[in-house]
């Protein structure tokens, strides 16, 4: 019991033992576990990051809606039910303009009402999303076939060409400065927008061989990456973190902060302000691409890649599993000029 009241006491999410049962009452342990499951369920979810919160209380919001509109509770589940919910997006049935949902959005739809139904304690089927799956396969062969492309497609990767395109065009004021160290340290470590945006200035520490960098604040697991210096000084991210730095004054709090349009000084920056700073410095150098946040990060990849680094040593940077199918897919890119079958066949 001491261990329950520990767990209560740091975290606020077992509720305290019953008060001593009446000689004709039974207490039951099953009941108490499973308010303590749910208890913890919830404080979990607390602690996700704020876009996905939003991004699984969408795909529930369409979920519920489905169910209401064919007269189902929103806790029935049937591998029916989920296939039918894929053919309500498709058909655009969810929208009042009727604009079809894209595969990459209904496969999200999916497994976030999947990840829903079991936090609601929904006993779930096994491989009840199976067919599903199936319906959405068939749904992108369809669009394939008719030369019909649903979503934005792809991010672009940034490369270093056009990183260096980027840092030439960028102007020597503050922003300039800021977008440049946003630029090239969230490359070099494979960043997302918020790890960026709350990365602390104390979390980057000076080295002989450059930078240590600590990113505390991560989707997925804590990690440190060695940052070289580079071998030009316009794409080298330890010389951009130091201009930055010096020119802002930064000696603590976030490493980024907003500039107004005065050239004040903010405290921080939001993932989203991160995204359009990398957004806005690609579009002023003239790149024929939009570049979103996520170009640093699959750009890493893929460059690193080229250069014949293993897909361990990827993996570490950016802090992916060493089995992630997103990082394999990035590295893909490159590998399918190296793999590809008409290499070197005399054509």
């Amino acid at each position: 019991m001491s261990d329950e009241l520990d767990f209560q006491d740091q975290h606020g999410v077992v509720p305290a033992p019953p008060a001593q049962s009446a000689p004709d009452e039974v207490e039951r342990p099953h009941d108490r576990l499973a308010a303590i499951d749910q208890a913890a369920t919830n404080y979990v979810r607390a602690q996700r990051p704020a876009n996905t919160s939003r991004a699984y209380a969408a795909d529930w919001d369409a979920w519920c809606c489905y169910c209401a509109s064919i007269g189902f509770s929103s806790r029935d589940i049937s591998p029916g039910l989920l296939t039918g919910f894929v053919r309500w997006l498709e058909t655009g049935q969810h929208r009042t303009d009727s604009q079809p949902a894209a595969p990459s959005t209904i496969r999200r739809r999916l497994y976030g009402t999947v990840t829903a139904l079991t936090e609601h304690n929904v006993e779930l089927p096994k491989n009840i999303t199976a067919q599903a799956n199936e319906a959405i396969k068939a749904y992108e062969r369809r669009l394939a076939r008719d030369g019909h492309r649903r979503g934005r497609g792809q991010t672009p990767a940034a490369t270093v060409k056009q990183l260096r395109a980027i840092c030439t065009e960028l102007p020597s004021t503050l922003v300039g400065s800021r977008d440049r160290a946003v630029l090239l340290l969230g490359f070099a470590v494979a960043a997302r927008r918020d790890e960026l945006a709350h990365l602390a200035a104390g979390d980057i520490t000076d080295d002989e061989n450059g930078l240590l960098v600590q990113i505390r604040y991560s989707k997925t697991a804590e990690r440190t990456i060695a940052v070289p210096y580079g071998s030009r000084a316009i794409t080298c991210p330890v010389r951009a973190w130091h201009s930055w730095r010096k020119t802002a004054g930064i000696t603590d709090g976030r490493a980024f902060r907003s500039v107004d349009r005065h050239g004040n000084l903010g405290h921080s920056i939001t993932a989203a302000g991160i995204g359009n700073a990398i957004s806005r410095a690609a579009d002023h150098a003239g790149l024929m691409v939009h570049f979103t946040g996520h170009s640093l990060r699959s750009g890493l990849a893929t460059e690193a890649r080229r250069a014949g680094h293993d897909p361990h040593a990827i993996a570490k940077q950016g802090g992916w599993a060493g089995n992630s199918a997103v990082l394999h897919g990035y590295m893909r890119i490159v590998d399918q000029w190296d793999d590809s079958a008409l290499k070197n066949i005399g054509l």
